[in-house]
């Protein structure tokens, strides 16, 4: 068989229309992957507690409740906040951030004080 060069270029033609194909496939494919995970990611971020949840739950924990619900007490915090200004409010989440650092009950409830 004798293989001319007008066949070399239309085969290296189709072979190079191939690879621009599977590679356009791939970046939809990927584009897609990126967009499903970015949504999934996002979803997860819903699904992560407050500062205010995680503050009761400690609270809770901690049996200082005070005869306040769990709901009652996410409640009262989000109320504080929303009446501090964004600085205030940012300062505040931060410094309850910190107190749940605290493992131990005694120096967690002298924090949130």
């Amino acid at each position: 068989m004798i293989i001319t060069n007008e066949f070399v270029r239309r085969d290296a033609s189709t072979t190079f229309s191939r690879a621009v194909y599977l590679m356009r496939l791939t970046v939809k494919n990927l584009s897609v992957c990126l967009l499903a995970l970015s949504a999934f990611s996002c979803a997860d971020d819903t699904d992560t507690p407050s500062v205010n949840e995680r503050a009761c739950s400690k609270l809770q924990t901690c049996n200082a409740l005070m005869g306040v619900s769990y709901s009652g007490c996410v409640e009262n915090i989000e109320q504080s906040l929303s009446q501090l200004t964004s600085a205030e409010r940012t300062d505040t989440e931060n410094a309850i951030e910190a107190c749940l650092e605290l493992n131990d009950c005694g120096n967690f409830l002298v924090c949130v004080e």
